[in-house]
């Protein structure tokens, strides 16, 4: 089984790949050496105040460096049930707009009429004032 820093470092050396940075760019980013970066990767040393900005720079969230796989596989799954329930209920709110916009379109095409209507029955009157 390998150590945390072992794990931290597999973690950030594979991230900072798949961002396209150099491990001179990454250090440029923490304003610290490249040296200091190749310690972290090959586990010699942890990059505990640096991880929030790694996280940043890489795109991966801070979960990713710090828990075991069953533990990022759990943290997926409860993204993914929150994004589940929170896109339901902006369906549920699509929905509800939907329905307004569909009750106001109906009230002004009525509007609509009930004023032809009345245009009608002016005309009709003056017509039967004329007479």
């Amino acid at each position: 089984m390998k150590k945390l820093n072992e794990k931290i470092g597999l973690r950030l050396e594979t991230a900072r790949k798949e961002a396209n940075l150099s491990r001179k760019a990454l250090a440029d980013l923490l304003e610290t050496s490249h040296t200091s970066v190749a310690r972290w990767e090959q586990g010699a040393a942890l990059p505990s105040f640096a991880l929030p900005i790694i996280s940043k720079a890489t795109n991966r969230p801070l979960e990713y460096f710090l828990l075991e796989d069953h533990e990022l596989s759990e943290s997926k799954l409860q993204s993914a049930k929150m994004l589940a329930e929170i896109i339901d209920q902006k369906d549920t709110q699509i929905d509800k707009l939907e329905r307004k916009i569909k009750n106001l379109e109906a009230a002004l095409e009525g509007a609509s009429n009930l004023d032809h209507a009345l245009e009608i029955l002016k005309d009709e009157e003056l017509n039967k004032n004329k007479a």
